[in-house]
This record gives C-alpha cells, structure tokens and sequence, in this order.
C-alpha cells in the first residue's frame, strides 16, 4: 500500500470514516504494514498451509458467546494471515488460537480488521448468527443497519410445465427477467408488495396475496403462467399433472390446479403429516383439461383444521402425484 493510499485511509478516518478489512492474506497483501499500528493491530505472520476449522468470540466484547465454523464452502480456511493487537480489542480467536479479527477505536477511529473472510464460517447456535454478529459489527462502526429480503421462485408454464424464460416479474416497483431455468430472485428491502409477471403469448399473473419481505428472509413463490388460447382452438394439456397450489402458506382458502391429457377419474386427497385422511377435493370423471380446485382449510366433517402442514395427492389413471401445503392462523 502507498503512502498515497495511506494519506487516503488517515483523511477518510479523520473525517469520521470507519473501516472493516477483510482478507486472508491482510498482511502478507500489503507493502506498509506499519499502517496497521494505526489501526490497533499489526500483521505478524503469514498463515502458512494451516487450517482454520472455528472462531470463537472473545468474552467481554460484542462477540461474547459467538462461536463460528467452517462451512465447507469454496471460501478460503487456509493461510489466514496472524494479526497482533497494538491498540485494538480481540474480537475472535481462531481454534489454533491466533488472533483474527480485531476492533479498535483508537484515536477515534472505528476500525474492524479481520484475517478471515467472513462467508467461510457459519453460525453456531441461539443468538449465534450472522445477521446477528453484522448488526454488533455495524452498530461498532457507527453504521445505520438497513437489511433487505428477497423474494424468488421459478415461472412455469402451466401446460408443459417446462419453465419459462424472459418472463417479467415485478414485485411493485422491483423488476426483473426469468433466466433460462425460468428461475427469478428480487431484493427489497422490508414491507408488504403485490407480485405480478407478464410475458407475451400469456396471460397476465398476478399473485392473489401480499408478499411480505423480512429482513434477512428469502420468500419462495413459485407459479405457472397459462398460455394465449387463439380463437377456435382447443387448449389440451400436454401431459396429466398435477401443477401445485396458491397462495402456499395460505389462510383460510388455497386453490389447487391440476391438468387432465385425457378424460378419466380423478381423485385429489388431503392427508395430515400422519398420513391421515383429512378431505376429499375431488373424486370424479373429468374431461380433459385444465382445472382448479378450492381448499378451504376443513375435513371431511366440515370442521377447521389446525395450522400446519399437509400433504395433497392427486390419481389419475396411472399418474399420481402429491405436494405439500402449509395453512398458517
């Protein structure tokens, strides 16, 4: 690093700046270390070929009782570098106990160091996680903590069930474009949306409920899209199947669509997780098609059941299918 660079870092931190560094070789990458006597720490050694295998925060910091190991992921757990403590805090040591991450307030400067690359370790358990350690980190350094959600799920077409790309779906103001797996994932940040998608030679979906973003919660939301009929002609479905329901988790009513190639009985059930008969949906002989059922949350007896999950399977001549359902009160 030069002293160009340097002089960068000192007037960004004299202005009330702060800084997390992270990276395995955090010394050994560097030419000037002696700028890390600033930052409360110091680059001792290189990691060599060792292995990491677990972090352990350190009692008396915001790290307290937080234990992270190795996710097995392609992220680096060898060769992290070994840092000193000059001025700084030790906030987690690493299970060959050497010092790898270090906070320093030094001088007024909110700094955080770490020789580990932070996607390599997972969480441990109760309040040891991630969002939780980023909310202590961000919180030291003085940054506002605004953490958004997501929402995915794969476009299908509801006859061939074969997925759809170049699909547009919009999540209120947030839009973007079905891949060639018909796969689509948004971020937002936290609140209550309405999801549609469009694509031409199909008609417009629009999902019937709020979609709801937690922070630091993903919300699957898969559908199918049911193409253009021209006039005159016939929409046959390509293959008997059973397509899945929506809303999914719903209260009180879920709709559940299935498509029939040729005329025969159906039969579609709804079983608790013991395996146990709680409706009959449908148990007649259906011309073929596509077709819609509605489940309101109540058996056989006409009485409501209970939050969970459920399980409902569908017979069609040879083909038979089931999924699983969650009505949430």
């Amino acid at each position: 690093m030069n002293s160009e660079n340097q002089e960068y870092i000192v007037n960004y931190l004299n202005a009330g700046g702060a800084i997390y560094i992270e990276s395995p070789d955090i010394g050994k990458s560097y030419d000037g270390t002696d700028m890390f006597s600033m930052l409360g720490a110091e680059y001792l050694a290189d990691g060599g070929s060792n292995e990491v295998t677990s972090l352990t925060g350190q009692a008396g910091t915001i790290t307290e009782d937080l234990t992270f190991t190795y996710n097995g992921g392609s992220d680096s757990h060898y060769s992290l570098d070994h840092l000193g403590i000059t001025s700084g805090t030790l906030l987690f040591e690493s299970s060959d106990d050497i010092d790898r991450v270090i906070a320093s307030d030094y001088r007024g400067y909110r700094i955080i160091i770490s020789s580990t690359i932070f996607g390599a370790y997972t969480n441990g358990t109760g309040v040891n996680t991630k969002n939780f350690l980023m909310e202590q980190y961000l919180a030291y350094l003085d940054v506002d903590y605004v953490s958004d959600g997501a929402v995915c799920g794969t476009v299908l077409d509801n006859n061939s069930l074969e997925p759809i790309e170049g699909a547009t779906v919009s999540v209120d103001d947030f839009t973007v474009i079905t891949d060639e797996n018909g796969y689509y994932s948004i971020s937002m940040p936290e609140g209550i949306y309405q999801l549609t998608c469009q694509k031409e030679n199909y008609q417009d979906f629009t999902y019937s409920q709020d979609v709801i973003i937690i922070p630091c919660e993903t919300t699957e939301i898969n559908f199918n899209m049911t193409p253009m009929v021209e006039a005159g002609e016939d929409q046959i479905p390509l293959a008997t199947t059973l397509i899945g329901n929506h809303p999914n988790p719903f209260n009180p009513d879920t709709n559940i669509s299935y498509a029939i190639k040729e005329a025969g009985k159906v039969k579609i059930e709804v079983y608790n997780i013991k395996g146990q008969l709680v409706k009959t949906l449908v148990n007649v002989i259906k011309e073929a098609g596509n077709s819609m059922v509605t489940w309101s949350g109540k058996d056989n007896n006409n009485k409501p059941v209970s939050s969970g999950m459920y399980f409902y399977k569908m017979r069609s001549g040879n083909y038979t299918s089931s999924k699983k359902m969650i009505i949430l009160k």
